[in-house]
């Protein structure tokens, strides 16, 4: 994965790139800018919600692996 200066570039750059020709953000401009950097969206949910499960599991665990309630 891309260091965080080198994703908000790749960021930064795909919204500049999305708003040319452009002087409002309409559905146009959102278009464009998924097209552009929504690889980069995704990753970072797909990352951030394993981060979570693993925090999930890893208090679980610690917690001795406790029945959950019915």
């Amino acid at each position: 994965m891309p260091q965080r200066p080198r994703l908000i570039e790749n960021i930064l750059l795909a919204d500049r790139r999305s708003r040319i020709g452009l002087t409002d953000f309409t559905d146009d401009y959102y278009d464009r800018f998924y097209n552009q950097g929504g690889a980069i969206l995704i990753r970072q949910l797909t990352d951030a919600s394993t981060d979570i499960g693993s925090y999930w599991l890893t208090s679980w665990i610690n917690a001795g692996r406790p029945t959950p309630p019915r």
